[in-house]
């Protein structure tokens, strides 16, 4: 029985990136939009974009190029706007 492994194409994986810049716009331009009235989706966007960077490589941090073991720390941010929303 052969393993069939997932490979994206080279057009594929830069169509993915495309789209994943791009919600990321939309959705920074919603948090800034909606900032006055929600603080707390801005805070806690902010947290998230600023400590996802060194996760995913944007921004290297010692020899690793991507270090998922630090993802729990942008999740603060997420915790952040949803506690901000729904008062848990």
């Amino acid at each position: 029985m052969a393993c069939r492994c997932l490979s994206l194409s080279s057009s594929n994986s830069s169509l993915a990136g495309l789209g994943a810049i791009l919600l990321t716009a939309i959705i920074s331009a919603a948090v800034i939009i909606r900032a006055k009235h929600m603080p707390y989706l801005f805070a806690g966007w902010s947290w998230y974009t600023i400590t996802i960077l060194p996760v995913i490589g944007i921004i290297q941090v010692g020899d690793v190029a991507m270090a998922d073991r630090y993802s729990y720390l942008p999740s603060v941010g997420i915790a952040v706007m949803l506690h901000g929303e729904y008062r848990l």
